[in-house]
């Protein structure tokens, strides 16, 4: 995964973990999720470019195979990557399969009457303030798609965690047995 993907991924996840847990809810049906996330990736995503509200054309001015326009919650554009985001603050019903195969058939409604945004990485991401119903973090992990919700990072995050460890370890860290069998596993 390119490394601003992997940035951007851990810019979701300190966004759910870190700073919603703090944020002032706004009174908006999703109390300010979606907007806090996108002002949260303007002040920290230096050469992102973010979409703006109600996107309904991929951030590229682009129609879609059906002729349907869809709305994506973000879209954040870097020259190697094209992140599209899912948002949900649940109130009550956490996202489902059915959630994120709405948001799989948009990326491929876009993807099907726009080729060349194959190009760039793609980086389909699903927030939730809250954990996810097992059918919807099967589908995500199913269709490739990063889950992010309080207490549970992408795996590309997770990934890159234990390269980073093992190399340590490659360098002389000397960790303790139980941290050692913990890792190994």
């Amino acid at each position: 995964m390119p490394k601003p993907a992997l940035l951007f991924l851990k810019r979701c996840y300190k966004f759910v973990n870190e700073e919603w847990q703090h944020a002032v809810r706004e009174a908006l049906p999703d109390q300010g999720f979606e907007r806090g996330f996108r002002i949260s990736c303007m002040k920290h995503l230096v050469g992102w470019e973010i979409s703006p509200e109600r996107e309904m054309h991929l951030g590229y001015g682009l129609d879609t195979a059906s002729g349907t326009s869809h709305e994506i919650d973000i879209v954040a554009k870097h020259t190697d990557v094209n992140a599209i985001v899912e948002m949900k603050n649940c109130q009550g019903v956490l996202p489902d399969k059915n959630d994120v195969i709405v948001l799989f058939a948009k990326i491929l409604d876009y993807l099907a009457g726009n080729p060349a945004l194959l190009l760039k990485e793609i980086c389909p991401a699903f927030m939730s303030n809250a954990p996810f119903e097992d059918s919807g973090l099967a589908a995500c992990l199913g269709l490739g798609i990063h889950p992010v919700a309080p207490g549970l990072r992408p795996v590309p995050i997770l990934v890159d965690n234990a390269l980073r460890i093992d190399f340590e370890f490659r360098r002389g860290l000397k960790p303790s047995r139980e941290v050692s069998e913990r890792f190994d596993d």
